[in-house]
């Protein structure tokens, strides 16, 4: 999630708030605040750059 306005919510606010419009199934395990996206030259979000040190865990059914 992208904070906006200084603060960014807690990961259980947020929780909350997707609790009421999302299937159980859709709410994420872990939520993160970052100040900004990261855009790729065409201006999309760049999916390759993380702000996060921490890899993923890789899924069992990955090739």
């Amino acid at each position: 999630m992208v904070a906006s306005g200084g603060a960014a919510p807690s990961p259980d606010l947020v929780r909350v708030q997707l609790v009421t419009s999302l299937p159980d199934y859709m709410i994420p395990a872990d939520s993160v605040a970052v100040d900004r996206l990261p855009l790729s030259p065409s201006g999309k979000i760049d999916t390759r750059t993380s702000s996060t040190s921490e890899a993923p865990p890789s899924s069992p059914f990955s090739c």
